[in-house]
């Protein structure tokens, strides 16, 4: 540590000789046809600073003290815009691009209230705008894009350990993952098949300039995903100087570099990250260490004023061993070892037209690898593999895109995309033989052991195994369980149980060794006109065609949005979305290819008003229906032992509620959000195709709420007053946890989530297995509501005059307490809570140079 303080203290000096402010610089387009905007009007809000944009839409702002600054820009025609808490550090500047919307000139005294929330141009319903700020600051986030996302009342997770996105009641892997034009099907560490979720996600959010996500009924250019869409635009690099930030936190140490290419006609950012965790956790003990590694990349490069070509990177790669714990990433199975990666790389196009809009052309490619080696440990210490997988998935894309400004009322945009998918599996499952046991218990002579019923195994036998103690509890070399509890006598009592007679064969052998390329063809076209002043229609559709299943589809997208006053809207939208079957379910059997793709009909209405110009609110009242779903064959029949690998379009869904969500940006010194969610997600029994009969679908926890706030506090800086001439309280903070810092945040998260449903099982002790009874109804009970509250301290500190540090401690889960991720269900008859994070601190830094 001394060393450490002595390094710090002569780069702090040599950083000091050559002291000078930061500097803003940027620039402007429209955000349609992305043309540069001549002459918009530039504001450093709070100083006299500012300046307007030249002729290609650049400026520059010199001169700058260190400290957080809202940028206003401003131009007639156009809706202001307000970029707030840009960082500027010393010796350092900071680039921005700016996109402003079109407004009718009548609209120019009235949209300054509307200034400070940015808005995906097509989406009128259930979109929300972040950028890399409000990411960094999200109390619980854990600068993780998706986890920031599940603080909107639309959306919830499958737990605290990942980071999926579960919309209005839908199901894991139907959000859309776009990056910078690319589709990424899963762009997370430990991600699984078929989802869109995992533990970390790999997008380095140092990388992030805006992320749009849309909730529902999004517009016709977005496709192929039946919920929801996360757009994510990355910055370019600084094109005037490089620079080096080192970073460590949930995701990983590493580092992040950014610079100029060919005499600033272009730029690069580049960033590597490495888990840490493996090497803290090791000296707890647990065998369960993840081990991961990512590396991402952008260049950029201008060919001329109006031509550019963008090229992107990312790459992950993740290793963990399971032995035997209590946890639900082993998928019920006693032992695992798992391997994977994910990769994306692309290019595209993108050529300005001269005033009237522009195209893109994109090419890109995507692979995934999933790798599992599932195995037990007989009583002789022989490892016995009874499940392998070492899956493939990979697509190459290849898209085009325009936008044309027809006039000033109307805008027209349309695309084609090719997407080759891809397939390369090759897995086993060894058969699994259910068997009869025998039991031997202390009501028994020694060496007898018998067939017993219902009635005496609760009574002499389940009564020890639940309460053994974990020490005389073991499998022998003859495969004979042993179960010990020491009795009032100071003995020990013994039940053992032993293999009988093979009774049937519980999952038949399987086996899969295929390769399958096949093309899926889109297109789309999208008008949006506004007919009056006030009134504006989206109208979309959109088309698609899969080879592999021979399916095609027509996806209409209709959206209005109606100006009541200078600072209410009204606003619906309605679409068809489809979703092609996952590339696992089609490999899982040849008839699999007769799937169609699964469709959502959406519907949505809200009501969006703002209170004053860094406060709104939104109120939407959904339908969405859920149709082809595909699902097992065997789910059609009410016999619960059923297996099949065939897949069968026989199910059908329906969620439905009524959504708030308040949000405060950080104009000054407070921020927060409140949402609140009251829904029902049903889905249809497919056991009763004659019937109108639904039940509780996994994910409808019917109450969703969340409060997130915050408070800054400037300690240094420009502008603001001496710490001795603060207030108490200040004061105090100052000379302590705020000693040397330019500005502290605190903020918490408060999440509540109603019951997860789920279907009890019951256990047969005479084959060792758990059932669902036949017949049963599902998601009959559900587990106790959830409830999690997280506090977060954000530091910003300069280091002498060149380096600067931000750092953060967030403790998530501070009370504590005991939210239930899953039931476990253990071969000898017991049954254990698998709980979700307990108190779990997380910290991290970015150090910049």
């Amino acid at each position: 540590m001394k060393g450490l303080k002595i390094c710090l203290f002569l780069l702090s000096v040599v950083s000091g000789l050559t002291a000078k402010g930061g500097f803003i610089k940027g620039e402007v387009r429209d955000g349609a046809t992305q043309q540069p905007l001549v002459g918009v009007n530039v504001i450093v809000e709070g100083t006299a600073l500012g300046t307007a944009t030249d002729k290609d839409g650049l400026f520059f702002i010199p001169d700058v003290e260190p400290g957080f600054y809202h940028i206003r820009f401003e131009m007639i025609g156009y809706q202001p815009l307000v970029k707030m808490n840009v960082r500027v550090s010393a010796n350092r500047g900071v680039f921005i691009t700016a996109e402003l919307l079109e407004q009718p000139i009548e609209f120019e005294s009235v949209t300054v209230t509307r200034a400070y929330y940015q808005k995906e141009k097509d989406a009128f319903v259930s979109s929300r705008t972040v950028d890399f700020e409000e990411i960094r600051r999200d109390p619980a986030g854990a600068i993780d894009i998706q986890r920031m996302m599940q603080a909107l009342p639309s959306v919830v997770s499958a737990a605290d350990q990942e980071n999926e996105i579960v919309v209005r009641g839908g199901a894991p892997g139907e959000n859309l993952f776009l990056m910078d034009n690319i589709e990424i099907s899963n762009p997370n560490q430990f991600g699984r098949q078929g989802t869109g979720g995992g533990p970390i996600n790999m997008v380095n959010t140092l990388f992030v300039d805006r992320v749009d996500f849309i909730a529902g009924a999004f517009p016709a250019k977005y496709g192929d995903k039946a919920s929801s869409v996360m757009d994510i635009r990355l910055r370019e690099g600084n094109r005037d100087f490089h620079s080096l930030d080192l970073d460590m936190g949930m995701a990983g140490v590493g580092f992040f570099a950014e610079g100029p290419i060919i005499a600033g006609r272009g730029a690069y950012m580049v960033s590597y990250r490495k888990s840490y965790l493996d090497l803290i956790i090791k000296q707890t003990g647990l065998t369960a260490v993840p081990k991961y590694w990512n590396a991402q990349a952008k260049v950029t490069f201008d060919i001329n004023p109006a031509d550019k070509l963008v090229f992107n990177f990312i790459h992950g790669s993740d290793a963990i061993d399971i032995f035997g714990e209590n946890v639900a990433q082993s998928r019920g199975a006693e032992n695992v070892y798992s391997r994977g990666n994910q990769s994306a790389a692309g290019l595209t196009y993108k050529h300005l037209w001269k005033g009237k809009g522009l195209s893109r052309f994109t090419v890109a490619w995507t692979d995934a690898w999933f790798n599992y080696d599932v195995f037990r440990y007989n009583g002789k210490g022989v490892k016995n593999t009874y499940y392998f997988q070492d899956d493939t998935e990979w697509d190459i894309q290849v898209k085009g895109d325009f936008v044309w400004r027809a006039s000033p009322r109307v805008e027209l945009s349309g695309g084609m995309d090719f997407k080759q998918l891809g397939m390369d599996y090759n897995a086993w499952f060894r058969p699994d033989t259910v068997w009869l046991y025998e039991y031997n218990f202390p009501q028994l002579p020694d060496t007898t052991f018998a067939l017993i019923d219902r009635a005496t195994w609760e009574t002499y036998v389940f009564p020890i195994i639940e309460s053994a103690d974990p020490d005389s509890t073991y499998l022998d070399e003859q495969d004979v369980w042993h179960y010990g509890r020491r009795n009032n006598n100071g003995g020990w009592d013994y039940v053992r149980v032993r293999r009988s007679a093979p009774l049937s064969t519980g999952y038949s052998p399987w086996s899969v060794d295929r390769k399958e390329a096949h093309p899926r063809y889109g297109g789309f076209l999208q008008a949006k006109w506004r007919p009056f002043l006030r009134f504006t229609v989206n109208l979309g559709l959109r088309v698609g065609y899969y080879e592999f299943t021979k399916f095609g589809w027509l996806s209409p997208r209709l959206g209005f949005s109606y100006r009541l006053s200078d600072r209410s809207t009204v606003n619906l939208a309605f679409g068809r979305h489809f979703q092609t079957p996952a590339l696992v379910l089609l490999g899982l059997n040849r008839e699999n290819a007769n799937l169609r793709s699964k469709y959502t009909n959406q519907a949505v209405i809200g009501f969006e008003h703002f209170f004053t110009e860094d406060t709104r609110g939104t109120l939407e009242f959904y339908w969405k229906s859920y149709h082809d779903i595909p699902i097992s064959l065997a789910a059609t029949t009410i016999d619960t032992a059923d297996r099949s690998r065939v897949y069968v379009n026989k199910g059908e869904g329906r969620s439905y509620g009524v959504e708030l969500f308040l949000q405060k940006k950080l104009a000054k010194d407070f921020f927060g959000t409140f949402s609140y969610s009251l829904y029902r997600a049903e889905a249809r029994d497919p056991r009763y195709p004659n019937e109108e009969k639904y039940y509780s679908w996994d994910f409808d926890f019917k109450n969703v709420l969340t409060a997130v706030g915050g408070y800054k506090i400037p300690l240094k800086g420009a502008g603001v007053r001496p710490l001795r001439e603060r207030n108490l309280l200040v004061r105090l903070i100052g000379n302590t946890i705020g000693r040397g810092a330019q500005e502290l945040e605190f903020s918490f998260r408060y999440r509540y989530v109603g019951g997860k449903p789920y279907t009890p099982k019951v256990y047969n002790h005479l084959v060792r297995r758990w059932y669902k009874s036949a017949g049963a109804e599902y998601n009959t009970e559900r587990f106790p509501p959830y409830h999690r509250f997280d506090i977060m301290i954000l530091w910003h500190v300069n280091i002498g005059s060149r380096m600067s540090l931000v750092s953060y401690f967030d403790l998530q889960n501070i009370f504590d307490r005991d939210n239930i991720w899953d039931l476990q269900y253990n071969a000898d008859g017991t049954t254990e809570y698998i709980y979700q994070y307990k108190i779990f601190p997380v910290g991290g830094f970015i150090l910049e140079f």
